[in-house]
């Protein structure tokens, strides 16, 4: 058993394993391993766009937008035709169609998990939404916390 006061185990306590990643400061090992294989980041455009004159329905389409001009160009040509949340999920599940369509699994699954929000409990489509957003989600490249 080592001696906790002797000084051989103080330095072995206070040694920290270090490396540098390109040229920045030293990290401790563990980071720096898991900055290297994590791939690299999407950014998303930050901001507050005015979608629709509706603040509740405005705001929950700033909540599941990606910002980008695109994507609030889509919703901005669907806007008007939203009156409701029934409109809501109609509307940006057609959205989220036309992105995967169009091989844009991010935008698809931001959409379609927009959608699947406001759909009821019961209603059948709501499970089969949320499974394919998140796949979608994954798919666009966007790892989540759930492994």
């Amino acid at each position: 058993m080592t001696n906790v006061d002797s000084p051989e185990s103080e330095e072995a306590l206070n040694h920290t394993p270090t490396t540098t990643v390109s040229g920045e400061a030293p990290v401790h090992e563990a980071y720096a391993t898991v900055s290297r294989s994590l791939p690299a980041p999407i950014t998303f455009t930050v901001g507050h766009h005015d979608i629709r004159p509706d603040v509740s329905v405005n705001y929950q389409l700033n909540r599941f937008s990606d910002g980008s001009a695109q994507m609030v160009a889509e919703m901005r040509g669907v806007a008007a035709r939203i009156h409701d949340y029934h409109d809501y999920v109609r509307e940006l599940t057609a959205l989220s169609q036309q992105a995967f369509a169009h091989d844009r699994p991010l935008h698809g699954a931001l959409y379609l998990r927009s959608a699947e929000f406001f759909m009821f409990p019961g209603d059948p489509a709501k499970q089969p939404a949320r499974a394919q957003a998140v796949h979608q989600h994954d798919a666009g490249g966007v790892r989540s916390h759930r492994g």
